[in-house]
């Protein structure tokens, strides 16, 4: 029998990490979930407790996606890690952390950046670096004085494994004001300027580079042998993007998950994952829509309707799926929730606050799911006519689905009813699917043209239905002029 090479990936994500096994040819061959809540010390904080959630996460993960494979120490010749991004948690030289990890959507850091905007004169969105630095100085003085390293998600795994402090360029851009990102290096003059010491920043590298390898102990406890090696990754995100088959220039992804995503694609995807430049800033993507609560809304109203959901535990897609089948299209009813954030700007934005509209005492559960759905469509039609019609230097090309969510086809047919165009998604398309196969293109055994192929082999279409689409077209002008009267208040 021929040799089987495996790669593997896990994704810890805002609520539920996963992990997936594929072969050479892009087959999953194993998968593994594990769900958890946040930690909300106080209101608009949000953290992870790295130890727990992160690295005893990816323990269990790994045990269970070998367990599901069923050989003692597979062939497993390449490993990626993906994560929530951008993440913030100093540890100190040993990589032992001193604080939870602040995520993403954390509020803390916003009247720092409020004062940052005006001394600098630019966009701040509060998960930048300096201004999480700046809020540990202030407040934990005595931890920022233990602090020698910090880590978003996926690097901490990372140099759990491989003792390699690393981490990938779009994060260190992410984080802002103090990455050079044409140069790949932070710059000294800014970090001095708040008296943050430059040994304390961790290498940068592209995604698809090979961080380390990974070391005996860990290899003992993962079942795994010792050798294999890790690529530096990056945040979900972007890994997404791999696992939805999006690859060429303008291609577009739209990503179902706790945040909303449309992204188009402003290089071929291999840029995104090889370069190690990025010129006025363009690291191989335009970021176009960001529905910075859109999923967890839509657990919320789930388990609001249902009662048969609880916390930590995924939308029952499949269940909600089918009380919208007997429902007319589109639903009578409009709710309202994140206003469309452009350019990534989450923390910065009013507290969205949820609404239905047109409310009746015979209006059914199903409906009411219905709109929710019909909500997120016409966010992504009103940024597609408002934003990037108008205002994209990039030619609109193919729509690919991605995340979890996208595993409802009732949702993703309301959004191309919605929008008029045609979707195409691969069943697997979740970031640590795109972690495998970067894992597998690390190390020379897939390749970014392989990817085409997927799609055009397994790529399922969602095709508008033109009915619908005329109908949503009424629709999608009453929610409008309804959006603009709330507004207004």
């Amino acid at each position: 029998m021929a040799h089987q090479s495996y790669f593997l990936s896990v994704d810890i994500g805002t609520t539920t990490s996963k992990g997936t096994i594929i072969d050479q040819s892009g087959n999953v061959v194993s998968e593994n979930n594990i769900n958890h809540s946040g930690i909300f010390p106080k209101p608009g904080w949000h953290e992870h407790d790295p130890e727990k959630m992160w690295w005893e996460e990816f323990i269990q993960i790994t045990r269970g996606l070998l367990a599901r494979l069923g050989s003692a120490k597979p062939s497993v010749e390449a490993i990626s890690v993906s994560g929530v991004w951008p993440s913030f948690c100093p540890t100190d030289s040993q990589g032992n952390p001193l604080y939870n990890a602040i995520l993403y959507d954390d509020e803390r850091s916003v009247a720092i950046v409020k004062d940052l905007k005006k001394q600098l004169g630019e966009n701040l969105y509060g998960y930048e670096l300096i201004p999480r630095i700046l809020w540990l100085k202030n407040q934990l003085p005595d931890i920022w004085s233990k602090t020698r390293m910090f880590f978003s998600t996926h690097n901490y795994i990372i140099y759990k494994l491989t003792s390699t402090y690393c981490l990938d360029g779009h994060t260190a851009f992410s984080y802002g004001t103090g990455f050079d990102e044409e140069n790949f290096e932070w710059d000294k003059s800014i970090l001095s300027n708040y008296d943050i010491p430059i040994n304390i920043m961790p290498k940068v590298f592209a995604p698809s580079k090979i961080a380390g390898y990974l070391n005996e102990e860990p290899a003992n406890i993962l079942g795994l042998k010792s050798g294999i090696p890790l690529t530096v990754s990056t945040g979900d995100s972007f890994t997404s993007i791999l696992g939805s088959g999006a690859n060429k220039i303008g291609d577009r992804m739209l990503l179902y998950g706790s945040v909303g995503i449309l992204l188009a694609l402003t290089h071929d995807v291999d840029f995104i994952f090889t370069s190690e430049s990025y010129k006025d800033g363009d690291e191989g993507t335009d970021w176009l829509l960001s529905l910075s609560k859109s999923g967890k809304q839509l657990e919320w109203v789930a388990r609001l309707l249902t009662g048969k959901l609880v916390n930590n535990i995924p939308v029952d897609l499949a269940y909600l799926d089918e009380l919208t089948n007997s429902i007319p299209k589109p639903s009578s009813i409009k709710f309202f929730y994140d206003i469309p954030i452009k350019q990534k700007d989450i923390i910065l934005a009013k507290t969205p606050h949820a609404c239905f509209f047109g409310l009746t005492q015979s209006s059914l559960i199903g409906e009411l799911y219905l709109a929710v759905l019909e909500a997120f469509g016409f966010c992504v039609k009103k940024n597609i006519q408002d934003v990037y019609i108008d205002k994209s230097n990039v030619e609109l090309n193919r729509l690919f689905a991605a995340g979890g969510g996208a595993r409802s086809k009732t949702w993703r047919q309301i959004v191309s009813d919605i929008t008029g165009f045609e979707q195409l998604y691969l069943p697997d398309s979740i970031g640590a699917y795109g972690g495998a196969l970067l894992a597998a293109i690390s190390v020379g055994k897939f390749n970014f043209r392989q990817l085409e192929n997927l799609v055009l082999e397994r790529a399922l279409k969602t095709i508008p239905n033109y009915l619908n689409f005329q109908l949503y077209e009424k629709s999608y002008s009453d929610y409008l002029h309804i959006l603009n009267l709330f507004q207004t208040l």
